[in-house]
């Protein structure tokens, strides 16, 4: 069988009905904008000190008008 044809008769692995891919999906969505709501406040490495994310990234300073 062509690939193409294999893919259009596939059985799916999981078995939803558009109901439940609906509310799956919601709460998907829900669960990433609430991530993107918290950024601000998480930590940029959540398992290292301010001191070692300093020391990592040295002491230079960022450029002021890009890369020229």
């Amino acid at each position: 069988m062509e690939k193409t044809q294999a893919l259009r008769y596939r059985i799916a692995p999981l078995k939803m009905t558009p109901g439940e891919f609906r509310k799956v999906g919601y709460r998907l969505i829900d669960q990433v904008a609430e991530l993107l709501c918290t950024l601000p406040e998480r930590p940029v490495a959540p398992n290292e000190a301010p001191t070692t994310l300093r020391a990592l990234l040295g002491s230079h300073s960022l450029l002021s008008k890009g890369v020229t």
